[in-house]
């Protein structure tokens, strides 16, 4: 997870992103969303990478 910008998970599954919430909980740069690794829920051009 990197110190600064915006940390984005991505998941289907309630549970998991659940479990994400969870687990990232204090820290201001994380936020989780459902969706697919090949739709992404982030505009296009806005993400620097992703990893699956």
């Amino acid at each position: 997870m990197a110190a600064t910008g915006k940390n984005i998970g991505v998941d289907l599954s309630e549970d998991m992103l659940k479990a994400g919430k969870d687990r990232c909980q204090g820290h201001e740069n994380v936020e989780f969303a459902a969706g697919v690794a090949d739709n992404l829920p982030v505009s296009d051009g806005t993400a620097d990478k992703a990893v699956g």
